[in-house]
């Protein structure tokens, strides 16, 4: 007995009549064959192409039935067969090779998984979303707080730059200038003091790390500072003043947080870029996340799997990611903060030359960087910066807005993860604070 479901994908076939459907779908199916476990259903399979090697077509519904004594009717449309035919095929191949997974080696595997993934292509998936032109509404362009909702630390970008959904920036920098520090800013800004929810994908450092940071930039917003190597180093177990300090802060923090922030290291996710779209768009849906950070880039070339040369790894990966914050993955669009490092050419340049000697085109290894990015900001803080307080920055590209033509420079404060002021703190009025200033409120020694 053959199921309604087999017998749709025979209906499908027999409806064919174009030349070129005809010639293409037979190749298909001959180089699907062998998935077909189901001897009797492998063997009407092999009749339809016996019949079209004769015929040059395939047999109509009813000579089928025919030959097969089966008289069930199908009555759906030609568009609905083929979605089913194509979905019976995905299936039959996946389960084939599922099956020859359990007996490869874990070192082969991952060729067998590409195949799996390429076995399960657009048909697929559940729904395609269609939006028509006319159920466009001009009161969507009306201002609304929720596209007000994300703010960079700096005036100047908030002033320049629309993060919108839907938005991916791009920070660069040379090691050491600033990318992290901006992307925990935000974060810290739009998830802690904001409601936003955030995704942290990451490439290095420790989620331990992390909060040590967002609790040192969190110390200095609330007027009472602790740098983050003091954290880091950790607090003496018999100063119980620090530790009255320390305490009251973490739980100063938890009051403030609105929004949330999960850390995810990139490893959790597959290496293979298209998987890890889907897997990343399935997390966004699953946890409604509101923005996703990658830091950094580059990095994520530690698990590029073998087959990918490291310029197509990152472009692809590079890519994806955009398509995944644009939401063309089944997901909600998102807000999208990556980070870059800049090639050795360039941070020489830079070095001599501050943010001026930085272009779109500056970060290592990624072709499709500055077409993936709607907005790519410029990072530089040398030890003159540093020095001074300072980091320099420039906006390289803004699809929606203008570019900067000077450099904007804004404070630096690595030690509390900082960048900009502390504006956005309504409650606090602090000004910059230095390393001598701890020992009113830590008694520790360096």
């Amino acid at each position: 007995m053959i199921s309604t479901q087999i017998l749709s994908g025979f209906h499908y076939l027999s409806s064919l009549e174009r030349q070129k459907d005809l010639d293409s779908t037979s190749e298909f199916l001959k180089s699907k064959l062998w998935s077909i476990t189901d001897a009797n259903t492998a063997g009407w399979y092999k009749w339809y192409i016996d019949y079209y090697q004769q015929y040059a077509k395939f047999p109509s519904f009813a000579e089928f039935q025919e030959a097969s004594g089966i008289e069930q009717e199908i009555n759906i449309t030609q568009e609905e067969t083929r979605k089913i035919f194509m979905a019976n095929m995905a299936q039959a191949e996946t389960d084939a090779l599922a099956e020859q997974l359990k007996s490869t080696p874990l070192t082969q595997r991952r060729k067998l998984l590409s195949r799996i993934d390429e076995a399960l292509g657009s048909e697929t998936i559940d729904t395609i979303k269609i939006t028509s032109t006319k159920e466009f509404n001009e009161k969507s362009l009306q201002q609304k707080e929720e596209n007000l909702r994300f703010k960079f630390p700096v005036k100047e970008l908030n002033d320049m730059v629309i993060m919108n959904p839907g938005t991916v920036c791009t920070i660069m920098a040379p090691p050491g200038s600033g990318k992290t520090t901006m992307s925990l800013g935000c974060a810290y800004l739009n998830s802690v003091q904001g409601d936003l929810k955030s995704l942290y994908l990451y490439t290095e450092n420790t989620t331990k790390n992390y909060e040590i940071e967002l609790r040192a930039r969190h110390s200095y917003a609330i007027g009472k500072p602790v740098t983050n190597y003091t954290l880091k180093r950790g607090i003496r177990p018999d100063d119980e003043k620090a530790w009255k300090e320390i305490e009251d802060l973490g739980k100063s923090y938890r009051e403030t947080i609105k929004g949330d922030i999960v850390f995810v290291p990139f490893s959790s996710f597959s290496p293979e870029p298209l998987q890890f779209g889907r897997q990343l768009a399935d997390f966004i849906k699953d946890n409604d996340i509101d923005v996703v950070y990658f830091d950094y880039l580059q990095r994520a070339t530690v698990f590029k799997p073998i087959r990918w040369s490291l310029w197509e790894y990152l472009s692809v990966l590079c890519t994806t990611f955009t398509q995944v914050v644009l939401g063309d993955l089944n997901n909600k669009p998102v807000r999208g903060i990556l980070c870059a490092q800049l090639n050795r050419e360039s941070e020489d340049l830079v070095s001599r030359k501050g943010v001026a000697g930085m272009t779109m085109y500056s970060a290592s290894m990624v072709d499709s960087l500055e077409k993936d990015s709607f907005v790519m900001i410029g990072l530089f803080a040398g030890a003159e910066q540093k020095a001074g307080k300072e980091i320099e920055m420039a906006v390289l590209k803004n699809r929606d807005g203008e570019v900067t033509q000077t450099p904007i420079f804004a404070p630096y404060m690595p030690e509390y993860a900082c960048i900009g002021t502390n504006d956005f703190n309504e409650s606090s009025d602090q000004g910059i604070y230095t390393v001598d200033a701890l020992d009113s409120i830590l008694s520790f020694d360096f």
